[in-house]
Parts: structure tokens; C-alpha cells; sequence
């Protein structure tokens, strides 16, 4: 069994042409340092509850299934007694209910269930997304001559053509990855100044930052600086969780997703390691925004629930979560079907084409900019453990307090002062259920042993 190897640089990103000449390493490192805002971490508060097991067996029975009335996951209680795993998090106002089809992608990609074999080799394929570019284009947009009466109309042509839209590590057509591709595309247009985020003072994409720079260095009789490429993706910051032995309870206290960026060479995939300022600046402003962004439009938190998803899923594989109960988890890790949600096989790429005149001497200077690129999705550091606060071990008696006595239900609510007379009556048990195995492990590549392996590109 192997892994694949790093997949950074043959994913591409945003790709933009910049008239900002590179950073020094000591102002790149300076930036680096203050782009990442430390995020706060968040208080246990049990809403609401799902037993997988009770999920599972609705499943089995062919009955509907649904995360009722969860609209986050906060972690989740191992119930050793009742053989179950039970999730717990929000049920908040006016928020969309999370979607079981995502929770079980998540949570088969970090059991290993999405691998290939090539040469007689098995490689886990890391989950991720991709729009990738076609160079040709890049190569047909330098041919365009300044001068050309159709040059606008052959620039929009070219830029046009479609861009491959890649899957891997998890099912293609599903919804998990429709929300990650259509997050990238739109962060794109954000990007290019064709979509403006609607929150209050929004910041600015950077084609409206470099075309008023490069218009200022061309009023002054300077170079318009040296032309490059960024792309920027999305990734997990800093992730953490507690984990209170006591009461078998884990809470994801810390789940931050940023906006990363990186150079790339000329007409290529491949990253030159340089950092841009305007490039820099957009990714940062909009880390620094990322809670303004995930009230600002839908796709935005649903972007942020499925990191979420594969944060937690990512944990129970790492603690074995379904060993430790004896959990029949062949339903949810193999024999349930997924609904198809189709993902377009290509998009078309993304740019914009300025014109700048300078009357002195019948100048006349041309400006491209060219989002002809794609991004991948995924985590590049491990999941942190950090110190238990008192909250977490009483969520967790909370959640299993809650439960409704006859422990056929789905889901429930989970409400304050629940535990109020809990140790005076018997914590309620379900008749013992057969453990039903999944399919047999024998050649089954194993999980990587961690957020950052699963989710390395």
C-alpha cells in the first residue's frame, strides 16, 4: 500500500497576471506570519443529537433517513452500552439541516474506502477537487497581438474554453464534491472583481487592485512590472479537539478554513515558492472575513459544514471509533447507496481584458488579467488535541441524558437542565444488537493515520 505523493504542484489555483513586483523573503515571511487570524475557540452546547446506530438501522429497514434538525456537528459520545455513536451538535434558526449523503462520504473517505490500484499497487486518493487549466490557452493568449482590431473578442474566446473539473477521493457525482467546485468558481469571481461578497465593506478582488497600480506605474513612466500567475484554494487552519475520557465524548472546539495563495511559473502548474502582495492581501482579507463570508451566502457555510464533516469523521477513524462500540458499520461505510448530484465534467475559465490609452506620444498599453485555473480542497496539518474545559464531559452526560427513554429515535433534542435528576434514574440501554461487520478488510488499504495524510495535496 502507498499513499500518493504530494499533489501540490499539479493542482492548479486561481491564475492571475500581476504587475507587483515580488515580495523580499523577509516582507513574504512578515506576511505569512500576520495572515492568519487565531481564531477563538468555541464552548460546548449540545442542541441536538443523532444515533448513527438508529440511523443505520432506518437505512437497513429502507426507511427515510435524515440528520433531523442538525444543522452542525460538534463532535460526538462513544455509548459503549447501547453499541452507538452518537453525534451531537447545533440545531440553529433559519440554517439549512446537514445532509446525511455528505456525512457519509466524509466518513468512508476517512476509513479508506477511496482507493485505486495501478501496476499492482494500492494508493489511497486523497480527497480533493480540482478546475485544471489547459496551457495550451495561456500560450494562444500571448499570441494575441496589442494591436489586433479583434483582440478582446479572441481574449474572451480562448479564455472561455472549458477547464477539466477533477474529483478524486471521493464520489464524483455527489454533493460534497458540487458544493466544493462551485465554492472554488465562485471564490474565483470573487477573484476578478466580477462578484463582489455582500458583506458589509466588502474588500476588493484583485484585478481592481492591480489594474489601478498598474495604471499609476504607467502615469509615471515606470515599467508595469513583471507578469505572474497565483492560485489560491481553500484549507483547513487550525483545527483542534478535546476529548473527555470520562464521559466518551469528543468536541471539535476549533474549525478554521482559510484562503491560502501561492505564485506559479509562467505558462505552468507548477509553483515558484514566491508570494505576491495584492495576491497575499486578498487571501488574508478574506481569512480574516471567513465568519462575515460563511453569514454572507449559503454555498459559504456549506463549504465550512463539510470541513467540518470530515474534521469529525477524520476523528472517529483516528480513535477507532466504531471498534471501540462494536458498531455494525456496514450500512454507512459500504452498502448505502448515495444519491447522484452531477458535477459538469468542465467549466468555463474565468478572466477579464482592460485597455489603458496614454495620449502622450500615442502610447497605447494593454492589461490582462486571466483566471484560467482551478483549486483543490483539503487539510495539510493534523488535527491538534488540547486541554478538556469542564463543558465538554457534561455535553456529553447532556446528550446521552436526552436521549428519549424507548431509544428508537433518530435524533432529539438536546435541551438545558436535562441532567437534573440524572443519577437517580437508570441510564436507559437498548436490547443487544449483532454486530454486522462490513466487507472484509483483507486488501483494503488502511486509512492514513491523520487529517494531514488524508488531505495531503
Amino acid at each position: 500500500m502507498r499513499f500518493e505523493p504530494n499533489r501540490r504542484h499539479i493542482v492548479a489555483g486561481g491564475l492571475a497576471a500581476s504587475l507587483t513586483p515580488l515580495l523580499s523573503a523577509p516582507a513574504s515571511a512578515a506576511l505569512e506570519l500576520a495572515c492568519d487570524p487565531r481564531p477563538r475557540p468555541a464552548t460546548a452546547k449540545p442542541e441536538r443529537a443523532v444515533s448513527l446506530r438508529r440511523l443505520s438501522e432506518a437505512l437497513k429497514q429502507g426507511k427515510p433517513a435524515r440528520l433531523e434538525g442538525f444543522t452542525r456537528l460538534d463532535g460526538f459520545i462513544c455509548d459503549k452500552e447501547n453499541q452507538d455513536i452518537v453525534l451531537w451538535g447545533l440545531s440553529e434558526r433559519n440554517q439549512p439541516e446537514l445532509q446525511l449523503a455528505d456525512l457519509v462520504v466524509a466518513l468512508r473517505a476517512a476509513h479508506g474506502r477511496y482507493y485505486e490500484k495501478r501496476d499492482g499497487v494500492t494508493y489511497i486518493v486523497q480527497p480533493l477537487i480540482s478546475i485544471d487549466p489547459n496551457l495550451d490557452a495561456y500560450r494562444e493568449l500571448d499570441k494575441i497581438a496589442v494591436r489586433d482590431p479583434a483582440r478582446k473578442t479572441k481574449h474572451a474566446r480562448v479564455c472561455a474554453n472549458p477547464q477539466t473539473v477533477r474529483v478524486e477521493g471521493m464520489p464524483r457525482n455527489s454533493r460534497v464534491a458540487k458544493v466544493l467546485v462551485d465554492a472554488d468558481y465562485r471564490m474565483k469571481m470573487v477573484s476578478q472583481g466580477s462578484l463582489t461578497l455582500p458583506i458589509s465593506s466588502p474588500f476588493p478582488g484583485t484585478f481592481t487592485v492591480r489594474l489601478r497600480e498598474w495604471r499609476d506605474r504607467i502615469e509615471r513612466g515606470l515599467d508595469r512590472g513583471p507578469g505572474h500567475k497565483t492560485r489560491y484554494w481553500f484549507e483547513p487552519g487550525r483545527f483542534s479537539y478535546q476529548y473527555s475520557e470520562e464521559a466518551d465524548t469528543v468536541f471539535l472546539d476549533t474549525a478554521q478554513v482559510v484562503l491560502r495563495d501561492e505564485d506559479q511559473r509562467e505558462n505552468t502548474n507548477i509553483a515558484s515558492g514566491k508570494v505576491d502582495p495584492i495576491s497575499r492581501a486578498f487571501a488574508c482579507a478574506w481569512t480574516a472575513r471567513m465568519e462575515d463570508v460563511y453569514r454572507a451566502e449559503p454555498i459559504w457555510r456549506d463549504m465550512h459544514n463539510i470541513f467540518r464533516l470530515f474534521a469529525v469523521s477524520r476523528i472517529i477513524a483516528d480513535r477507532k471509533a466504531f471498534q471501540q462500540v462494536a458498531f455494525a458499520q456496514d450500512m454507512l461505510l459500504d452498502r448505502y447507496e448515495l444519491p447522484v448530484v452531477p458535477v459538469p465534467n468542465s467549466l468555463p475559465g474565468l478572466g477579464r481584458w482592460e485597455e489603458f490609452n496614454k495620449r502622450e506620444r500615442r502610447v497605447s498599453t494593454l492589461y490582462v488579467n486571466r483566471v484560467c485555473g482551478g483549486v483543490s480542497v483539503g487539510f495539510t496539518k493534523p488535527i491538534d488535541t488540547v486541554d478538556v474545559a469542564a463543558e465538554t464531559p457534561s455535553s456529553g452526560r447532556t446528550v446521552i441524558a436526552a436521549r428519549p427513554p424507548e431509544l428508537t429515535a433518530v435524533s432529539w433534542a438536546v435541551t438545558p437542565g436535562v441532567l437534573k435528576g440524572i443519577f437517580e434514574r437508570p441510564r436507559p440501554k437498548s436490547p443487544a444488537m449483532p454486530v454486522a461487520p462490513s466487507a472484509p478488510d483483507v486488501g483494503r488499504p488502511k486509512p492514513p493515520g491523520s487529517l494531514k495524510d488524508l488531505f495531503k495535496t
